[in-house]
């Protein structure tokens, strides 16, 4: 699954805790990096993080791995004018678009 560059969200065993994760090592973007993962998670928590989207090279893998996971999947996989896109929520009512874009 392709995420930014500075947090990544993390689907754990048995009740899908989602953890927003710092991946950034430079030091320069270490602070402000540190800010926003709080903030997202700050804002996940309360189910005010809003609508979402993550880009995979194969949405129905990565569906069947999520799912395998507790992810719980509000739409299958579906094709699309723009690509394959299945439609996943956490725990707090957010919602996360997982796409594979079309290859034209």
């Amino acid at each position: 699954m392709l995420l930014d560059s500075c947090c990544s969200i993390l689907f754990h065993r048995p009740s899908v805790e989602i953890v927003p994760e710092l991946l950034s090592s430079a030091e320069a973007d270490l602070e402000n990096g540190a800010k926003d993962v709080e903030t997202i998670a700050a804002l996940l928590k309360k189910g005010m993080f809003g609508p979402g989207a993550f880009q995979t090279a194969d949405c129905r893998k990565t569906f069947e791995e999520l799912k395998s996971k507790g992810v719980e999947f509000v739409s299958e996989p579906k094709d699309h004018f723009y690509g394959v896109e299945a439609v996943f929520k956490d725990p707090f009512g957010n919602w996360f678009s997982l796409t594979q874009r079309k290859n034209y």
